[in-house]
């Protein structure tokens, strides 16, 4: 029965046959036609079906187990697109993101449209969220439309309640032992055990085959461990970084947006690997009218120099060059995008000011 739960006996966890003397039993769950995946919790095991989600508690004999029936309707994306963090249990369904807290609500989400508009559902299955909890972040990683792999990932903070995404280039995958340079991820340990998550990837395959049952995709040859959040490089190459806030404008765009000075609010952290002096590139970007591409209106560099070499446990401490940069640029909407392109060094992103003021209807 494919809606069945059952548990063993509390004493002997091989014995699963229901006596008047154990604790073995078991429940028939009534919403849905199987079981899609289950979240363990402090209190309760959150059970998925294909149509419903209920609550498990234990209660102790006779019945040993309680069943509440939490929402009916809603269908988890894979076993493995749920995860417990911050007391409540995140999940992916079929056409959005979901939280259960005692109940199930919906997660208003600014990138659903992005993720299921581009989505192989032939391949849901790959689909399985990750917890970095250092962070306070929940992501899920799921195969594009064209992608036989999870190559994207979309994450939530859910303590400041923002979204954001990013992707892996799956075309950089080659044949041969260590030829893969992709990294794209196909599971993840949050630091429970060890100091850093740690997730697998895709390490070597072969594109020539297939499997048992003729499946135009390669098999999987073999998968590596990585250790996350380590460093400042990616794997001795420069890391490509880079932060981007969405479109803002004046008087609802009816008019243009004059911008001629900037202030940034940068700091340069662990910047004892840095060989040189670190830079970090502001872009902004500007559109005229809906619809139009995006095209960018100023590039300026922001350079740091050593004040201090650090000592024994520390950093060395960068200072910006100038507290303030002339701009200039024009746009009914307006985006400022900041990036890196090296390594050693990490930086941070406060409170960026800028000199914005209406400029016309032309």
């Amino acid at each position: 029965n494919s809606l069945l739960v059952r548990w063993s006996d509390q004493n002997n966890p091989f014995d699963w046959t229901p006596t008047p003397t154990n604790t073995s039993g078991g429940q028939v769950l009534r919403v849905g036609s199987r079981i899609a995946g289950g979240v363990s919790t402090k209190d309760e095991v959150i059970v998925f079906t294909d149509a419903a989600v209920y609550s498990m508690r234990f209660v102790g004999p006779p019945d040993v187990f309680s069943f509440t029936l939490a929402t009916e309707g809603v269908e988890i994306v894979s076993r493995g697109a749920a995860v417990n963090a911050a007391n409540s249990v995140f999940f992916m369904g079929n056409e959005g993101f979901y939280v259960y807290s005692g109940s199930v609500s919906p997660l208003p989400s600014t990138v659903s449209k992005y993720v299921f508009d581009d989505f192989n559902s032939d391949q849901k299955e790959k689909c399985f969220a990750a917890v970095n909890s250092a962070f306070s972040e929940v992501m899920w990683f799921y195969p594009t439309a064209t992608s036989f792999e999870p190559d994207r990932y979309v994450s939530f903070n859910y303590e400041e309640e923002t979204w954001g995404i990013g992707s892996f280039d799956m075309s950089v995958l080659s044949e041969g032992e260590g030829g893969s340079t992709s990294y794209s991820r196909t599971s993840w340990r949050d630091a429970v055990v060890f100091p850093n998550p740690m997730s697998t990837y895709i390490y070597d395959y072969d594109p020539t085959t297939s499997d048992t049952s003729g499946s135009e995709y390669p098999v999987t040859q073999k998968t590596a461990v990585m250790i996350q959040e380590s460093g400042t490089t990616a794997r001795g190459d420069n890391m490509e970084a880079y932060i981007e806030s969405g479109e803002y404008d004046i008087s609802d765009g009816e008019r243009f947006s004059l911008y001629t000075r900037m202030i940034p609010d940068l700091q340069i952290f662990n910047g004892s690997g840095a060989t040189s002096k670190p830079r970090i590139t502001l872009e902004m970007n500007g559109r005229d009218f809906p619809g139009d591409a995006s095209s960018q209106l100023t590039t300026t560099l922001v350079k740091f120099d050593k004040v201090e070499s650090g000592g024994i446990n520390t950093f060395p401490t960068y200072t910006p060059v100038g507290n303030r940069t002339a701009v200039r640029g024009r746009g009914r909407s307006l985006s400022l995008k900041l990036s890196s392109s090296a390594s050693g060094f990490g930086w941070r992103i406060g409170d960026i000011r800028i000199d914005l003021q209406p400029d016309g209807r032309r």
